[in-house]
């Protein structure tokens, strides 16, 4: 079936059934059911009586299974493939509704790094979580998917692992990964959209507000209630993050080599001498830094794609696989750090994706403190400076 872009292709939900916030749907498609209006179908032939016969043979998709189509679409829309990002900014997500006693819970899982990563610029549904940060379950529940870049096979998962503390019933599941298959495990309606198929329909990415929130807020809303709290101290708070994590970072002696462009091989720690020696003068001396030439030697060492220096073919427990996801996390954290050091390429950077992606490379403490210091002297009314 050809993708049905949000707000077409099956019937208005009934009252009470799974939704989203007004801003997450389509405008036009929203007047047009309000209307009482036909829904929009996508369809691959130019007859509209084909497109009517195509819609009258299968079935109406459910709520549950047009909200995860719904929040798939915005994921898809808002990831930018762009080179400085990990993994280039390609991201693929699975979404996934199940019914619980307490109510409906929706997870998102993505492709990149513990299944959780988001890229800058996605924001996340308010009523959604992410899957491997999911607080009903034990921390770590998810390591096992770490570097497998299995969003789909990670929610199944997730599902089958709240099912030992809940009754669950999972209840649809879409995917954007090429390929994508069913899980095994799944037992509610499954579908597999294509990322280009999303891309080359009419929408727009959502943005911050009516209903989504950025993606530190969606991994740890404690963490992101204190960048809010900081008041005039936000740049002292960024730099401290900052310098702290790239401090206890540079004591990890762990390394790996990696081959070069140029037939030799490099040795690539979490946090590199470049960024240490070139680029962090510069920032405290507030001269310029040469972001482009920071770049290529960030490319040299492999970390924005570490799948490719270590992909994770299995998630399970076997000796190669646990081996695979030591070297796969070295490289994603150090991916991260870069991403937290090149957030300075502006004047006042962003201290929610500063503190996100330390939080993220596991500098949790570091961030905690920090920014708990912040508030209290904002609190306290003194002046950042």
């Amino acid at each position: 079936m050809p993708y049905v872009p949000p707000g077409g292709g099956g019937s208005v939900p009934p009252g009470g059934a799974a939704t989203l916030p007004t801003s997450a749907q389509s405008p036009g498609a929203s007047a047009q059911q309000a209307a009482g209006g036909p829904p929009v179908v996508a369809s691959s032939s130019g007859s509209g009586a084909a497109a009517g016969a195509v819609a009258a043979s299968e079935p109406l998709p459910s709520a549950e299974l047009l909200l995860a189509r719904r929040i798939l679409d915005g994921l898809v829309r808002g990831t930018e493939v762009r080179k400085e990002l990990l993994n280039g900014g390609w991201v693929e997500w699975a979404v996934s509704v199940l019914a619980l006693p307490t109510g409906q819970v929706v997870s998102i899982a993505s492709t990149v790094g513990d299944g959780a990563y988001v890229p800058p610029g996605v924001v996340i549904p308010v009523s959604a979580q992410l899957a491997v940060y999911d607080r009903a379950l034990p921390v770590g529940w998810a390591h096992r998917f770490v570097g497998g870049g299995a969003a789909a096979k990670l929610l199944a998962a997730h599902a089958e692992e709240l099912a030992r503390v809940t009754d669950v019933r999972p209840c649809a599941m879409v995917s954007s990964e090429l390929g994508v298959q069913r899980p095994r495990e799944w037992r509610g309606e499954f579908e597999a959209v294509r990322d280009a198929d999303i891309r080359m329909s009419p929408g727009e990415a959502p943005t911050a507000g009516g209903g989504y929130h950025h993606r530190l807020a969606a991994a740890a809303p404690d963490i992101w209630a204190k960048t809010q709290g900081v008041g005039g101290w936000l740049l002292r708070a960024a730099g401290s993050i900052t310098e702290h994590v790239l401090a206890e970072a540079h004591q990890d002696s762990a390394a790996y080599e990696v081959a070069t462009d140029r037939g030799d091989r490099r040795e690539v720690r979490v946090v590199d001498a470049y960024d240490l020696d070139v680029v962090v003068p510069r920032l405290r001396a507030g001269t310029p830094v040469d972001w482009d030439a920071h770049l290529a030697d960030v490319d040299e060492r492999r970390v924005l794609h570490p799948a490719m220096v270590a992909g994770v073919l299995d998630d399970d427990d076997s000796e190669i696989s646990q081996q695979s996801r030591v070297v796969y996390e070295h490289f994603y954290r150090a991916g991260l750090i870069v991403e937290m050091l090149r957030c300075w390429r502006d004047q006042v950077p962003s201290l929610p994706d500063v503190a996100y992606c330390a939080w993220a490379a596991g500098y949790r403490d570091i961030v905690d403190r920090v920014l708990s210091h912040a508030v209290r002297l904002a609190e306290e009314g003194q002046s950042g400076g």
